[in-house]
């Protein structure tokens, strides 16, 4: 995936990814002989229990049950389940007109999960005084100079 179109709309965001468990992935490809710069892609990877390591500067995700959908315009996450660091999250996600990734994530933490993820500049971002759990925040990816920028969905 890293070498393929995917990679680079996504700047490289998981190159180091890693997961494990079963995963069932259906896929569909047209691709016209005459054009093939219009080709179409659906699919969808349905996670089974798995535990996956998007960076090694965010905390895993255990038990990821639930499914991706895509297209070659873009994704489509709606209510997977996943621990993440020490409670449980939900999480939705969807590629918007602009083609940012706009990502949704609601649950729980333990103080010990987020101890061992205080460093990650990602979790720095959620916990800001004064707000309680579960988090609510909205992440827009834009640009890979800008880092992800995140928003109180309180204030969108």
């Amino acid at each position: 995936m890293n070498a393929s179109p995917v990679g680079q709309m996504i700047d490289g965001f998981l190159e180091t990814t890693k997961a494990t468990g079963p995963a069932r992935l259906q896929i569909k490809v047209d691709i016209p002989l005459n054009h093939s710069i219009d080709a179409q892609v659906a699919g969808s990877l349905l996670f089974q229990g798995n535990d996956i390591v998007l960076r090694s500067d965010i905390a895993p995700l255990t038990g990821v049950s639930g499914r991706l959908s895509f297209t070659e315009h873009g994704i489509r996450i709606s209510g997977l389940n996943a621990g993440y660091v020490g409670g449980q999250s939900r999480i939705d996600a969807e590629t918007a007109a602009d083609g940012a990734v706009v990502v949704k994530i609601a649950g729980g933490a333990t103080p010990q999960g987020l101890r061992r993820q205080i460093d990650s500049t990602l979790v720095r971002c959620l916990l800001i005084p004064g707000r309680s759990n579960p988090v609510r925040r909205r992440a827009v990816k834009r640009d890979s100079s800008l880092g992800p920028v995140l928003r109180d969905r309180r204030q969108s």
